[in-house]
């Protein structure tokens, strides 16, 4: 019969489940993924159906369930599986048991860790970094995750937050208004996360107003604005409110996202080339903080931010400027996505 280890990853908005061959840690079955909100009356019952589904599963097919390892953003103590903080979920208390609740809703033994480990552990079981000894691992996302693992074994450090470099302080030549997420000034997920890319284009949009001889931005015509829409009136103030706030190159600049700033920059938008320039020198001196601190035999990079050509390219060039001596260590993209943290999280257990 086989063995099989229910994985999960949860997340803020979405959570990603899977079943994985206890033997070989390939993923024998992936579960639908659920959208759930983050906030942790939606986020419970988003874990228990998946986790339901996913036993329903392996009965069906007979496989025996050995454990279920689990991987969620945040601070997590461990072995307890207690999640003590975690940016991205709105949990009514500041501690939740996690482990103790998903014991109970799967009949197994179960471990809980941090995502960014559950990460560097399935990269270093199947993936890139998988024959080097010294390895740091970086996500960038949303904010910025951190993991440092030895042959293959986490190195936790005596509160399990070993590798949060994301709350480690660069000074970048240009600072933003805004902190990070936990209050604290000048920290390099301020600077070198997604966040950041939107936080520039927002405060470098206010800096250059360009407005065509009619008043208005160039770019009204991309905005959405019928001529005779009954919503003419409240976009319309939505975009003179902008406009009256600093003169915004693009009136959606307040809300775009990161995929319509790469493309602005491939449309050569002056603006969106600035800010993802100055994302990338932020994470530059990053890594060069880590080369120098920890001189790994590799920074494995992973997160939804590394699709972004504009952002990776030249990454490495650009941190050999913030080196004072030449460093081996090579930077890696990750090439197992998703399937890094729920192969990682069926190696707790």
């Amino acid at each position: 019969m086989t063995k099989v280890i229910l994985s999960l990853d949860i997340g803020g908005t979405k959570i990603n489940g899977a079943l994985v061959d206890a033997k070989t840690l390939r993923i024998v079955y992936r579960a639908k993924k659920i959208s759930s909100k983050p906030h942790q009356k939606q986020l419970l019952p988003a874990i228990a159906a998946t986790v339901d589904a996913l036993r329903a599963q392996a009965q069906q097919h007979r496989w025996n369930l050995i454990g279920c390892g689990a991987v969620v953003a945040g601070q997590v103590w461990w072995p307890s599986g207690v999640v003590r903080w975690s940016p991205n979920i709105n949990m009514r208390k500041r501690v939740f048991p996690l482990r103790r609740w998903l014991a109970n809703r799967c009949h197994a033994p179960t471990m809980v860790d941090n995502d960014v480990h559950g990460f560097l552990l399935g990269e270093c079981a199947l993936g890139s970094t998988r024959t080097y000894p010294l390895v740091v691992a970086i996500t960038l996302g949303t904010g910025i995750g951190g993991a440092i693992a030895l042959d293959g074994q986490l190195i936790r450090g005596v509160e399990n937050k070993a590798g949060e470099f994301g709350h480690t302080t660069i000074f970048p030549p240009n600072g933003l208004p805004k902190r990070c997420a936990d209050g604290l000034p000048g920290h390099f997920e301020q600077y070198g996360s997604g966040q950041a890319i939107r936080q520039w284009y927002r405060l470098l949009s206010k800096q250059t107003p360009l407005l065509s001889s009619s008043g208005l931005p160039p770019p009204l015509a991309r905005v959405g604005v019928p001529r005779g829409s009954s919503n003419d009136k409240r976009r319309g103030s939505r975009i003179k409110s902008a406009m009256t706030n600093g003169g915004f190159h693009d009136p959606r600049s307040v809300s775009l996202t990161t995929f319509e700033i790469e493309q602005r920059w491939y449309d050569h938008d002056p603006i969106a080339i600035a800010a993802v320039a100055n994302v990338r020198s932020a994470i530059a001196q990053g890594l060069a903080n880590i080369m120098i601190g920890l001189n790994p035999d590799a920074i494995i990079l992973g997160g939804g931010l590394i699709r972004m050509k504009p952002l990776i390219h030249g990454l490495n060039a650009e941190v050999g400027t913030f080196l004072p001596f030449p460093v081996k260590t090579k930077i890696l993209l990750s090439k197992l996505g998703d399937d890094a943290q729920l192969i990682g999280a069926a190696t707790l257990v």
